[in-house]
């Protein structure tokens, strides 16, 4: 027997370690793109000063190729202007291609498909208009009576007016007036077909000084029961309202109503964070509408509701409930006990609805943080708390009490400005291997891309680790296909200090 002494097996060690680390790092990078290629192609440009700015995308020139719309709301006494950045060769253009005045009665913009590219589309009081992204000039798209009184020269809203409401690919109109929701069916070549008038009121709000203000309530277009049509569903604050929808796009009165089985007590997070505080916090319990999802798969749409219970400032338990959704004939119902429930000690803000390890089940990522006085004096002494992000993976309709995964994220706190950095986190497919990857944000300078795996780990334990600049909040990152891929792209709006930009981050060519 040969035996080696000490420091050659030290060495042999090491060398092994360094070979596996190689062979990791080439397993690595050679499933997430081509030789060469970065996981991620990523370019900035700075869009300068405003009191505010919005983006919008899209196909304005032809199907190849996407433009970035970038809206300025200057300092009092300037006119509001538009600019185009088209995206090409994988980059955002350093210069806009064009930018115009915006009319001073727009009060909202959307973006419309169309058979002919998209269309970049103004709300006013007068109607709905269609703008040219070449010099700002409009023409009316649809006369229909808005809640629009006077559009507001320090602000541009971005509102989800044009829909594909029947699944042809084509954007039709869906607008909230005093009286009711108009809707109209966008027909071959562009044309729309005529407006009818759904017996929906918008949602009165009387404010702590006595101002009133109206909004539209929470609507749900989607295929409620499986047969092939895309129908509407409101929300009426203790009620819903289901319209039907006929082949020619038409939606059949009167509307059901749904009693949902249980007391609602708010529309949204924000609703309820201000119930929470005009409350006493030793004894609070309420429920908001989350969302309206067919989350077991069955093809009937369920309720899902979020439940928090204060027993004081420091002590909070919080809840998601999943109601299954059940069809008798005609009639939509939904079960007066929930499912299964996912539920922790402090408060969940926030739940991702994704399928995670590809086996057609919908899987939840929730983020969730518990509040005491120990991460107080750790946000004091620190600067930062840390929340979890737990990974529940559904089995058969129902969620286990403890997440599969559960993984760190940090967020930031400056005492000196009152700020905070909120990290986002998004599971997407960025490598193009069909399996979702985990992005999570590290710092104002870091991406972590923590590849897919197709076990129950989920997510490889070491992230890919790319510089760049990031958002200061969740917010400023969206999702969207920017190339033409097919797959996820990121669009970030950043805004350091006042000086804003936009930065893209393309995926590669696929594996």
């Amino acid at each position: 027997m040969l035996v080696r002494g000490s420091e050659s097996l030290g060495k042999d060690r090491g060398m092994l370690k360094g070979l596996m680390q190689l062979m990791m790092l080439i397993a690595i990078l050679g499933s997430s793109a081509h030789a060469g290629e970065p996981l991620l192609q990523v370019s900035r440009v700075d869009t300068g000063r405003a009191l505010t700015q919005s983006l919008l995308h899209g196909s304005f020139v032809g199907p190849d190729q996407m433009e970035i719309v970038v809206v300025d709301v200057p300092r009092r006494g300037q006119s509001r202007q538009a600019r185009i950045y088209p995206i090409r060769q994988q980059r955002i253009a350093s210069q806009a291609s064009v930018a115009f005045q915006l009319d001073h009665q727009v009060a909202a913009l959307d973006i419309a498909s169309s058979d002919n590219g998209d269309l970049l589309a103004a709300l006013t009081p007068k109607g709905v208009f269609v703008i040219n992204p070449a010099d700002g000039t409009m023409h009316n798209l649809l006369s229909v009576m808005t809640m629009v009184r006077g559009a507001d020269e320090r602000q541009v809203l971005l509102q989800d007016f044009l829909r594909d409401l029947n699944n042809d690919g084509r954007s039709d109109l869906l607008v909230q007036g005093f009286s009711s929701v108009q809707v109209a069916i966008q027909r071959p070549g562009g044309s729309f077909g005529p407006v009818s008038h759904l017996p929906v009121s918008p949602i009165m709000n009387v404010s702590s000084e006595h101002t009133i203000s109206y909004r539209s309530p929470r609507i749900y277009v989607k295929d409620v029961d499986d047969d092939g049509q895309l129908e509407m569903m409101v929300w009426m604050r203790d009620h819903f309202l289901l319209f039907r929808q006929q082949a020619s796009g038409v939606f059949t009165l009167p509307p059901q109503r749904i009693e949902p089985g249980i007391r609602i007590s708010f529309d949204d997070v924000e609703e309820m964070s201000m119930g929470i505080t005009e409350e006493d916090q030793t004894e609070f319990s309420g429920r908001l509408l989350h969302d309206l999802t067919d989350y077991d798969g069955d093809g009937v749409v369920d309720l899902v509701t979020m439940v928090v219970k204060s027993l004081g400032v420091f002590k909070k338990q919080t809840r998601y409930e999943f109601y299954r959704g059940h069809v008798d004939g005609e009639t939509l119902r939904f079960d007066r006990v929930p499912a299964t429930e996912v539920a922790s000690d402090g408060i969940q803000f926030a739940m991702l609805e994704t399928d995670i390890d590809r086996d057609g089940a919908s899987d939840i990522m929730v983020s969730s943080v518990e509040i005491g006085i120990g991460k107080i004096l750790r946000a004091l002494l620190t600067g930062s708390v840390n929340f979890d992000l737990g990974f529940y993976r559904q089995q058969g309709g129902f969620f286990e009490s403890r997440p599969d995964i559960v993984r760190e994220v940090t967020v930031t706190f400056d005492f000196g400005s009152g700020d905070a950095l909120y990290p986002f986190t998004l599971v997407t497919d960025i490598v193009g291997d069909a399996q979702p990857d985990l992005l999570v944000q590290e710092g104002e300078g870091q991406l972590n891309v923590f590849l897919g795996r197709q076990d129950d780990r989920l997510f490889e334990r070491k992230p890919i680790e790319m510089e760049m600049v990031m958002p200061d909040e969740p917010e400023q990152v969206q999702l969207t296909d920017l190339n033409g891929d097919g797959r996820n792209d990121l669009l970030m709006h950043l805004d350091k200090n006042g000086q804003r930009s936009v930065q893209v981050l393309l995926t590669s060519a696929g594996p």
